[in-house]
């Protein structure tokens, strides 16, 4: 069981006192090793404060499963795989994430550290596995910004042909960088407001398609 950080205090005044033994204690709270199954160090002069409320997460949790794939991917799927063929496909991912997301959920209940996925890469499989998850992470992070507004300004180029696609990525890519530099508190509003754009857009969408099968089927 871990040890408080009184208990730590007052083992090592006790080994001081001891003659026999030599050590170099250190009885600063910020350099105080923590031994739980972390290995980190435990820091208690930094403070966090949430700024996040319980409606800004489920909207980020929510906002992260409505992406661009959803308004321009399921068209050519549709297209190539029709409606049988592009839920099958959709259920058999989804099983494969979901799976994915129950064993990671698992192993951050049981180890609880820092350092995400590389870490348990690293720690079950090899220190080589963990730096290449972290590459690829990485780089699916970088990327994902760029395809994100290019994908945002093929989007908008739909109703306007007309506007070059640079300046839509510039304004995006602005925009985006502005709400990084605010702050987490302004982060979570803009989280919040985008997410009920995209959720009022997809629900337009399904209703619009709704409407125009049932005048299809009524006109044939």
């Amino acid at each position: 069981m871990a040890m408080s950080l009184k208990q730590k205090q007052n083992g090592a005044l006790n080994q001081i006192d001891n003659p026999n033994v030599s050590v170099e204690i250190s009885l600063s709270e910020e350099k105080i090793q923590d031994d739980t199954s972390t290995g980190g160090p435990v820091d208690t002069s930094i403070e966090v404060h949430r700024k996040l409320k319980q409606r800004h997460i489920s909207m980020i949790a929510m906002a992260g499963t409505i992406g661009t794939g959803l308004f321009l991917g399921s068209g050519q799927s549709l297209r190539h795989g029709g409606p049988v063929g592009t839920l099958l496909g959709y259920i058999s991912m989804g099983a494969v994430g979901f799976s994915m997301q129950v064993a990671l959920g698992e192993m951050v209940t049981m180890f609880p550290v820092t350092g995400a996925i590389p870490h348990y890469a690293e720690r079950f499989f090899d220190p080589a596995m963990g730096f290449a998850v972290g590459v690829n992470m990485w780089f699916a992070a970088t990327i994902a910004l760029a395809a994100e507004i290019t994908a945002a300004a093929i989007v908008v180029q739909y109703w306007d042909s007309t506007t070059p696609s640079w300046i839509y990525i510039t304004i995006f890519l602005v925009t985006i960088c502005a709400i990084n530099v605010a702050g987490v508190r302004w982060y979570g509003e803009a989280e919040f407001f985008f997410c009920g754009s995209k959720s009022a857009s997809l629900h337009q969408v399904i209703r619009l398609a709704l409407v125009l099968t049932i005048r299809m089927d009524s006109h044939s």
